[in-house]
């Protein structure tokens, strides 16, 4: 199978795993093939999130860098997501891996263009600790937890 994935054969989707070129719609969603897949054990800031560099006044788009972060990572090549639960949203909650065998959302991570949130259980904590100890991507602003801001941003249309 892995032989047909770096070369780059597309497959089907089929209920919780496919394999194709990536579409990217912000910092932690994918779709492959016709395949809207949530990248698991992680969350990335929305579109439209800005942060503040620290010790400055100027704000940047933590949102749009984190899809152009992901967008990087998965380029042009084949992209293989597998999961086994839809979110509410009906996208599939998986783990993607890009042409060369990195895992897609851990990577995010460990750049810091994406935050490990403590109610996945995923390994990816210890990557976040270290991009924030470097100050890598976002961790070099100030900036709201992806989930507080959505809560804000929700409670803010009511």
């Amino acid at each position: 199978m892995l032989d047909l994935f770096l070369a780059g054969i597309t497959a089907a989707a089929v209920v919780g795993y496919t394999v194709g070129p990536a579409s990217v719609i912000d910092g932690d969603t994918l779709i492959v093939n016709e395949t809207r897949a949530r990248l698991v054990g992680i969350d990335a800031p929305e579109v439209d999130h800005t942060c503040r560099e620290k010790g400055r006044s100027a704000v940047s788009p933590c949102g749009d860098l984190a899809t152009a972060g992901l967008q990087d990572l998965v380029g042009n090549g084949p992209v293989r997501c597998q999961g086994s639960k839809r979110d509410r949203y009906r996208r599939l909650l998986a783990t993607c891996l890009d042409h060369h065998g990195r895992d897609v959302g851990q990577f995010t991570v460990r750049t810091g263009c994406a935050v490990a949130p403590a109610r996945w259980d995923r390994p990816n904590r210890s990557d976040e600790a270290t991009a924030r100890a470097q100050g890598l991507g976002r961790w070099a602003a100030d900036f709201e937890d992806p989930a507080s801001y959505r809560r804000r941003r929700f409670e803010a249309q009511k």
